[in-house]
């Protein structure tokens, strides 16, 4: 019986969505899988908000950062104070506590899909067994002021290891995890970001009968709003702006874990036809039958849209450092665009049936197979 531990956490809904779909793909009868919410698991009692105020920092990122419109700098700042009063004080603490950890546990392979404990996590191992990094953000992040990249080092993924696997979804971050490596060997090139195979089998849908099931029109396009786990209350602003616009389209609104925001979506009256919804597994159905995707350059749904061919418009507005420059790269990929305004988005929607536009041309689907060679990479980890 060979056991793997998946080191993740409860920031956002990516690191957890990743580690859930690794959980199902590698499962055998031969193996054991045990998913780690790392900080709640092991590291609570070092989190001083959690202490205090009985509130743990995962809490605070996702009920207070995500689901509010902060600038480019207060997302910097509250990573900053992150670092300097949560990693650097406890660096020995973690290390200490991972080693125990491991030693408890006697894993075969631990694969990790967070980001920034990732050098303390490989001093622990200690060559007990194989790591493994799968990378669920597009690239590592390359901070241009000097003046943050003094304040706090670079490289939230990738480490200086020569032991350590390294997975990335896209070829900029494939380079980046090359430039820390010595053994280049240990570096993967994966054809995508690891998301749940629903999103790369395009089932036999009738679509018209689909959209009538939920009472959409037929002939007016079709738009899915999607902010993550955690949407931020300018879904609702921009709901409201594209009211006053004219949009001619009809728009699903998924608002996650925001009960808030469904709660004021349902009762906001539009001329525009809507459906709004909390939580959803049934993400990839609502993708197949929407013309276009409206929402935060978050990986994960990125690369999601991009495997079932469907444009995406991403919100530029308020953008956490590490997800800067995704609507760039989905731009240079001819998979969408970006937009920062209520009128911006409108000119982008009103593109996408141009004769050039993004759904007259509708965009090859990326062969995404990075799922399934992460087994493959996996069954040869284990048998070295």
């Amino acid at each position: 019986m060979k056991k793997i531990l998946i080191l993740s956490n409860e920031s956002g809904g990516g690191h957890k969505q990743t580690a859930h779909v690794l959980s199902q793909a590698l499962q055998q009868d031969n193996r054991q899988i045990k998913t780690v919410s790392l900080f709640q698991e092991l590291l609570l009692d070092l989190d001083y908000s959690a202490k205090f105020i009985g509130v743990s920092g995962e809490d605070i990122y996702n009920k207070f950062i995500l689901q509010n419109e902060a600038s480019h700098f207060f997302y910097k700042f509250f990573f900053f104070s992150v670092y300097y009063s949560f990693v650097v004080p406890h660096r020995k603490h973690f290390a200490q506590r991972f080693a125990d950890f491991f030693e408890r546990e006697k894993p075969d392979l631990v694969i990790s899909v967070i980001p920034i404990l990732n050098r303390e996590i490989a001093h622990a191992i200690h060559q007990r067994c194989p790591f493994l990094i799968i990378q669920t953000d597009l690239f590592e992040y390359e901070e241009q002021s000097w003046f943050w990249r003094w304040l706090v080092p670079c490289g939230a993924w990738f480490i200086t290891d020569k032991t350590t696997y390294m997975a990335s979804g896209t070829e900029k971050g494939y380079q980046q995890a090359l430039r820390y490596q010595p053994d280049k060997s240990k570096v993967i090139s994966l054809s995508g970001a690891v998301i749940d195979p629903r999103f790369l089998q395009h089932e036999a849908l009738d679509i018209d009968a689909e959209r009538k099931k939920l009472g959409l029109k037929p002939g007016i396009p079709i738009g899915l709003c999607l902010y993550g786990g955690h949407p931020p209350k300018r879904v609702l602003k921009l709901a409201k702006q594209l009211n006053k616009l004219k949009i001619g389209v009809q728009l699903i609104f998924i608002c996650g874990r925001n009960e808030g925001l469904q709660k004021h979506l349902n009762s906001l009256s539009t001329r525009y036809e809507k459906i709004v919804m909390g939580y959803s597994k049934e993400v990839p159905y609502y993708m197949q039958i929407a013309d276009f995707l409206v929402g935060k350059p978050g990986p994960g749904t990125i690369m999601e849209s991009i495997a079932l061919g469907l444009p995406v418009l991403l919100d530029s507005s308020h953008v956490m450092p590490h997800e800067v420059d995704n609507a760039s790269w989905v731009e240079e990929q001819h998979q969408g665009l970006q937009f920062k305004t209520a009128q911006q988005l409108h000119a982008c929607i009103q593109s996408l049936n141009e004769p050039n536009g993004l759904m007259a041309k509708k965009p090859s689907p990326f062969e995404n197979r990075a799922v399934f060679e992460i087994g493959e990479l996996v069954e040869q980890i284990l048998l070295e």
